[in-house]
């Protein structure tokens, strides 16, 4: 049994992942800003047999609640660690205001290089498990979307890069990234929101095709039983498991 923590866990894929997780007998430790959602998650997981299911109010966009949450870490005796939360703006990036790059910086980047760091600071001697989740957009361009696949580009680099550390070190604990495709939640429509660009005119949008929550948790769950280091969706549709995207290079003496 362990103890999973999953961060933007009120709905859509976090809230899915719950689900899958409870239904595997793991205790849980859900994050969000929405207390109400938590709520009606919590008695629903509860309700379905989950064995224990607690969850904690936290605005990822605060560094001040972010870095609390890592602080207690160590209390909370997380075994897995999973950064879903995350937030995108789908515009030319010079319509993007600073407001919304702030903020995109705070949650895509900040509060999971935070949480990541603070994890495997205590855990990676351990047999703990870092799971963060960043997009396609992660390692292609986006068009309309660039600050969110720049700071997604982070978090594949960062993750991939925590995994080989790791195992460059021969320590216990893995870091795995899962890059989806298009989800049907409500991401996709917070996305737009404010857009300058009439998104339905925009050249292949009708041919997007999106997978669901449920889907893409049962996916999700493919990556935590493998020993692949990146689960990607692909452009088709279909999901590839790999060591790896990036290339990683030596600072002295390596090839780049």
């Amino acid at each position: 049994m362990a103890n999973v923590m999953i961060t933007g866990a009120s709905s859509g894929l976090g809230a899915s992942l719950a689900k899958q997780f409870a239904a595997r007998g793991d205790q849980l430790l859900l994050i969000a800003r929405r207390e109400l959602l938590l709520a009606e998650l919590q008695a629903e997981l509860l309700a379905a047999g989950a064995p224990s299911v607690e969850f904690r109010v936290v605005d990822l966009a605060d560094e001040i609640q972010v870095q609390q949450l890592a602080d207690d870490l160590p209390k909370l005796g997380v075994d897995v660690l999973i950064n879903n939360a995350g937030l995108g703006h789908w515009d030319l990036s010079w319509n993007t205001s600073s407001e919304m790059m702030r903020t995109m910086i705070a949650v895509n980047m900040s509060a999971v290089a935070v949480l990541s760091l603070a994890f495997s600071q205590i855990k990676h001697e351990q047999p703990a498990r870092l799971i963060n989740v960043a997009s396609g957009a992660g390692y292609a361009l986006f068009e309309n979307s660039i600050p969110y696949s720049a700071s997604k580009f982070f978090v594949t680099a960062l993750t991939e890069g925590i995994s080989q550390e790791l195992s460059t070190n021969k320590l216990m604990m893995r870091a795995q990234l899962l890059a989806p495709g298009p989800i049907a939640t409500e991401f996709m429509i917070n996305a737009m929101q404010g857009s300058k660009i009439d998104m339905e005119n925009v050249q292949g949008m009708d041919k997007i095709k999106f997978h669901t929550p449920e889907q893409m948790a049962e996916l999700a769950m493919q990556l935590y039983d493998s020993d692949a280091v990146v689960g990607a969706v692909q452009g088709d549709m279909t999901f590839e498991l790999s060591g790896g995207l990036h290339k990683i290079g030596q600072l002295v003496g390596g090839e780049w």
